[in-house]
């Protein structure tokens, strides 16, 4: 007998006791296929979303979206087709059992692979991603063995292999599209990250205790006793694990910290930290692990940002608009001009609710916040609609939405430009997603917002730690028709940092237009002044675009190099 007819009788043999025990097909209902499928559509929804949730962790961890998800799906795939083509060399020989025993396996490591990847960066960041990849090669690992295993056990049963396939792949991707859209709409959205994993755990867990139960029922306490054993060990661990994870994850966010955690936080858009140490009084916010403020030096950063700039008009703003600024430092200190008005323009509205209430943050920032009216449109069409009866509105706003919405919104209705001063306070542009509001298209869109003598400043990383990065935001600005001048001021918590204005004009130093609580006139006149080759040329240098998004790739790989 060849090889080729020992592996059919094997396969006709195949968990005989099983099979044995599953109903006959009676040409209404196969409830053996209905089970298959289910099972299937489950797992494609779970492993579609597993490789999200690692993703996802990666990218808050590196700040490289796209190149964490783009490296973890990859990885995933390769293992999984690794998966796929290593199954071949086990047996048929209780195959039921061995896909059982692999749900299994597949629930634990996608449940607890989030909050171990997260410790590991927090104990061991030299080596957190040789425990990240061991996790996501893992898991590509077992589920490219899924799909194999149905489809030889579906064998028996759909004796058609175009029947067979057809099932397997359709319930697969079809449940990876439902487990998409729930990852989108609900789990990410709603769920902390670390406990994301136990939700998906629980569909592996139910995978397997559906199939045993079916095919084990008439031995299943007779016969079955170690297999049910390992099932109540697995529901335990992802029961207490579920319950527990949050606590584990306070102790590993502390890890990350110097001083004592008060309050964090997990938005729809960032994690949000705050740490005070009671010795120097020293409050900080830390954004995705990130420092946004120090409280010791704080103020020197946000009246640099914002009385610098409004020093180069010739008369005190009256109208403002903010992009980012969540914290309501910078909002602050614009509330020392009066009769200003200011629009802010916050994607994250938790972060607006947070600093507005949140008791450390609401006595650094003066209570900013208390008197804002909030708006709430969070698409394009809304913000069109609500920019409608923009003319007539006063006092101070917050819109809760994209900038990017905002500005275009702004641009389509044909608003009159009405700001003095437009504040750009959002983060170092180290993916795309910021990148978009460092882009020669945004600062276009820009300038019908601004009045004709108004100006424009953007925050623009240390141009001594990223030279590139931050003469390569002057120069996408230049080349967007404005006048820009760089300047510059020492802030201990961060280091060096810099800044760049813009305006349709030149702009130069007028004075400042109200006190100040460490600028002087001469302070902020210096902050102008560069020494031999700190700016470099920016004839090397390219223009920043959305679709040559270079501020992403010089900011990861050129910058920061030293501390």
């Amino acid at each position: 007998m060849d090889e080729t007819n020992k592996q059919k009788e094997l396969a006709m043999s195949v968990n005989t006791a099983a099979i044995n025990s599953a109903p006959p097909v009676t040409g209404k209902v196969n409830w053996y296929i209905v089970l298959m499928t289910l099972s299937m559509f489950m797992t494609g929804a779970s492993g579609m979303v597993v490789e999200y949730v690692l993703s996802t962790v990666s990218s808050y961890l590196n700040g490289s979206s796209v190149e964490s998800f783009s490296l973890t799906i990859a990885i995933m795939m390769g293992m999984m087709g690794l998966g796929g083509w290593a199954q071949r060399f086990v047996s048929d020989k209780n195959i039921i059992d061995k896909f059982v025993y692999l749900e299994l396996a597949l629930a634990v490591v996608s449940a607890f692979a989030p909050i171990a990847v997260y410790a590991a960066f927090s104990y061991t960041p030299e080596h957190y991603q040789l425990v990240y990849y061991f996790f996501v090669m893992s898991i590509g690992f077992m589920v490219g063995f899924e799909i194999p295993f149905i489809t030889r056990a579906n064998s028996t049963f759909t004796k058609r292999l175009s029947d067979n396939l057809s099932i397997v792949f359709a319930a697969d991707y079809v449940g990876a599209f439902v487990g998409a859209l729930i990852w989108v709409y609900f789990l990410l959205p709603h769920m902390n990250i670390i406990q994301i994993g136990f939700v998906l755990s629980a569909l592996n867990f139910g995978v397997a205790a559906m199939t045993y139960a079916y095919f084990r029922r008439q031995t299943l306490f007779s016969q079955c006793k170690k297999v049910l054993f390992g099932m109540l060990l697995v529901a335990t661990a992802l029961i207490v694990g579920f319950n527990k994870v949050p606590e584990w994850a306070v102790v590993v966010d502390q890890k990350m910290y110097p001083d004592p955690i008060v309050t964090s936080k997990k938005t729809p858009y960032q994690n949000l930290t705050l740490t005070h140490n009671p010795i120097n009084n020293d409050t900080r916010l830390y954004i995705n692990g990130s420092t946004q403020f120090s409280s010791i030096d704080e103020v020197r950063y946000h009246e640099a940002l914002i009385h610098i700039p409004a020093s180069t008009l010739s008369e005190a703003p009256k109208r403002a608009l903010v992009l980012g600024g969540g914290d309501g430092m910078a909002t602050r200190e614009l509330k020392k001009y009066d009769g200003i008005e200011i629009d802010l323009i916050e994607l994250d509205r938790d972060m607006f609710t947070w600093s507005k209430t949140q008791e450390h943050l609401t006595k650094l920032n003066h209570n900013a916040f208390a008197d804002f009216k909030e708006i709430d449109i969070n698409d394009y069409a809304a913000v069109r609609s609500a920019l409608r009866d923009f003319r007539s509105d006063g006092g101070h706003r917050v819109f809760y939405t994209d900038a990017n919405n905002f500005i275009n919104a702004y641009v389509q209705n044909q608003v009159p430009p009405r700001y003095d001063i437009i504040v750009i306070d959002l983060p170092d542009p180290y993916n795309l997603a910021i990148n978009k509001m460092y882009t020669l298209q945004f600062y276009n869109r820009l300038n019908a917002l601004l009045n004709d003598d108004g100006v424009i400043v953007s925050q623009s990383t240390s141009p001594f730690h990223a030279p590139k990065v931050f003469a390569t935001i002057g120069k996408t600005m230049r080349a967007a028709g404005y006048y820009a001048t760089p300047y510059r001021q020492n802030i201990p918590s961060f280091g060096e940092w810099g800044w760049w204005l813009a305006g349709k004009t030149p702009k130069k130093f007028e004075g400042l237009h109200t006190d100040t609580q460490y600028f002087t006139d001469e302070l902020a006149k210096a902050s102008f002044l560069f020494g031999k080759n700190e700016i470099i040329d920016d004839e090397t240098l390219e223009v920043n675009s959305l679709m040559r998004p270079v501020l992403v790739r010089l900011y990861s790989k050129e910058s920061w190099k030293v501390e």
